[in-house]
């Protein structure tokens, strides 16, 4: 475990050249990282992928990803499998569930788009409701969810945190009032998962998607779905492949696997499974309480100066037990949309590099374990200018 994060940016080259305040779009991977894998590539191919020297590697580097994958999550392997990105873990979960014509689901109106996109068209096909929990703290708790509960209410679907006001949700006891009503809840963990210390398990909800390329530091199109064992059954995949299945032969006959290994495909990208497990790999060689402890207290640091900005106003939740490392905000003499992108173009120009957020639009700003208080400073004094 590593304590002293003091030369940790070394490791991110990106991170040293500027104030790299956007990991909630796509996080840096780390030097190390990109080594190893580069590594694993070079022999894989240059030895020859398809020899069977190569294939049992391929078999074992599988195994030892499936187990750091479970590891992070604090979870069985059982209840892991790796997909492309938050959408498709999500989208396999959606597509398994046997909802009727009439059946709800519930959200929030502070999802990321394709927590909303995805719901709208399954209930245009499909004939369900969608059923929209609304908050005016930038989070949604479970007083917030339990009046929109009815007898049809069939999943509740939110985000761990959300993309646009940084507030965490109260998922964990929002799951346990949906286990009272045998209600599905499907979680996104796109910003959460590599920016919080917690085991998934500890959530309450039957699944759980992440994306690998934001805060665990893996490469784009890398990501993890969590099934908790007591869904198993719950989950019919209307479509399967090679991965999911055992016993195969040419008459067509097979054996389903079971869990989150239902979803696991015909071909993986090795890059991207070994690329995010090595990066796991790594924020577990750190410890993911010593991450967390980083993101605490670089966004505490800006929150606290921030209040006392008169044109600044946090919409972020202040606490850190309703946040994460999202820190959105809004100054008070820019309020439309082009004048902040505009400004965040001249911040980036002058170093800073951060991102615009709709409804509410803000300005956005993420911590992660290779930012410092000079990155904090250096984004404060932008604003002050």
């Amino acid at each position: 475990m590593m304590e002293d994060l003091s030369t940790i940016k070394q490791d991110f080259p990106a991170a040293e050249r500027i104030s790299y305040l956007n990991t909630g779009t796509v996080g840096i991977m780390p030097g190390p990282v990109q080594e190893k894998l580069f590594s694993c590539l070079r022999w894989y191919y240059d030895y020859g992928p398809a020899l069977p020297e190569a294939r049992q590697r391929y078999r074992e580097d599988l195994q030892w990803a499936r187990g750091v994958l479970a590891r992070f999550l604090g979870v069985g392997e059982d209840e892991t499998e790796f997909v492309s990105d938050t959408t498709a873990g999500m989208n396999a979960v959606i597509g398994s569930l046997r909802l009727r014509p009439g059946d709800e689901v519930i959200v929030s109106d502070v999802e990321h788009y394709v927590g909303r996109v995805l719901w709208e068209y399954v209930a245009k096909r499909r004939g369900i409701e969608v059923v929209v929990a609304r908050s005016d703290s930038g989070s949604v708790t479970a007083a917030d969810v339990e009046p929109l509960l009815t007898d049809r209410t069939r999943v509740i679907s939110l985000s761990h945190v959300s993309f646009s006001t940084g507030g965490r949700l109260e998922i964990s006891a929002i799951g346990e009032m949906a286990r009272e009503h045998d209600i599905f809840v499907l979680v996104d963990g796109a910003q959460s998962a590599g920016a919080l210390d917690f085991c998934v398990g500890d959530l309450n909800c039957h699944a759980f998607a992440f994306a690998g390329y934001k805060w665990c530091l893996g490469p784009e199109g890398s990501g993890g779905l969590y099934i908790d064992r007591s869904a198993f059954e719950q989950l019919k995949p209307p479509t399967v492949a090679l991965g999911a299945v055992d016993d195969i032969d040419l008459d067509g006959n097979y054996t389903l696997k079971r869990g989150a290994r239902l979803f696991a495909p015909s071909t993986r990208g090795y890059m991207d499974t070994m690329g995010l497990a090595h990066s796991l790999q790594y924020l577990h060689d750190i410890g993911m309480d010593v991450v967390q402890r980083r993101v605490h207290q670089l966004t505490d640091k800006f929150c606290r100066a921030a209040e006392d900005m008169s044109r600044v106003s946090l919409v972020t939740p202040r606490a850190f037990e309703r946040r994460a490392g999202l820190i959105a905000f809004r100054l008070a003499d820019v309020d439309d949309e082009q004048s902040m992108r505009d400004m965040a173009a001249d911040f980036l120009q002058r170093g800073v590099h951060l991102r615009i957020v709709p409804r509410p639009l803000a300005f956005r700003a993420s911590f992660h374990l290779y930012n410092d208080e000079d990155d904090v400073e250096a984004l404060l004094k932008l604003i002050a200018r």
